[in-house]
């Protein structure tokens, strides 16, 4: 039992550093973790488990609240629509890794054109265009072949493909930060979509 609680005050301690980290509303994050403290050493395992779960997923959702400022306004003769969050635990060789990843979707007013924007740090979307990013002057021509544009701005990686008639999706890497602009109607509107991001600020939320 001692070192139970040992590790059970190991892991309220993690999480107080958690909320440090994140600047979340600290009053929730810690009502959760006295409840779940309370409820443990009144042995309701249970009920420790459940506030201790809602603990961490508060400071997920904050988490992964970090790249949604950088979804741009709707640019004229568009509407935004909800945004959407997910942070997950992903492992990988050199351990777990938080992924996080924040997206949006954009519909033209009058229209059924729609724009879909998301961005993530997972490493199995990032690595790839990393690795072509390293290969780029070899890559160009590959890519052109296929039917890719590739080009960079600002010390963004980025890929164009037209995937149909009236779609086409943009990808955009640099450091651990990947952004997605798909369903465009044509590579113009993608690139508007992209030229709307604050570039420098997902870059900064990224390495928080």
């Amino acid at each position: 039992m001692y070192i139970l609680k040992n590790k059970f005050m190991y892991v309220l301690a993690f999480m107080f550093l958690l909320t440090i980290f994140v600047n979340i509303t600290a009053d929730e994050v810690e009502d959760f973790i006295e409840k779940g403290r309370k409820a443990y050493l009144q042995e309701d395992y249970k009920q420790a488990h459940q506030m201790l779960q809602k603990a961490v997923a508060a400071i997920s959702e904050n988490i992964s609240a970090a790249f949604t400022p950088f979804l741009p306004a709707a640019p004229s003769g568009w509407q935004k629509g909800e945004v959407e969050t997910n942070t997950t635990s992903m492992p990988t060789a050199e351990g777990d890794v938080r992924v996080t990843e924040a997206g949006c979707e954009y519909k033209k007013s009058e229209s059924d054109e729609e724009v879909e924007i998301y961005f993530t740090n997972s490493p199995q979307i990032v690595q790839p265009y990393q690795q072509m990013a390293a290969r780029s002057d070899m890559m160009k021509g590959i890519m052109k072949q296929r039917g890719l544009e590739v080009k960079e701005k600002k010390g963004w990686f980025i890929v164009i493909e037209k995937r149909g008639e009236a779609d086409h999706e943009l990808t955009a890497v640099q450091q651990a930060v990947a952004i997605k602009i798909q369903r465009a109607s044509n590579q113009e509107t993608a690139q508007l979509f992209f030229d709307a991001i604050d570039l420098n600020g997902l870059l900064q939320a990224a390495k928080q």
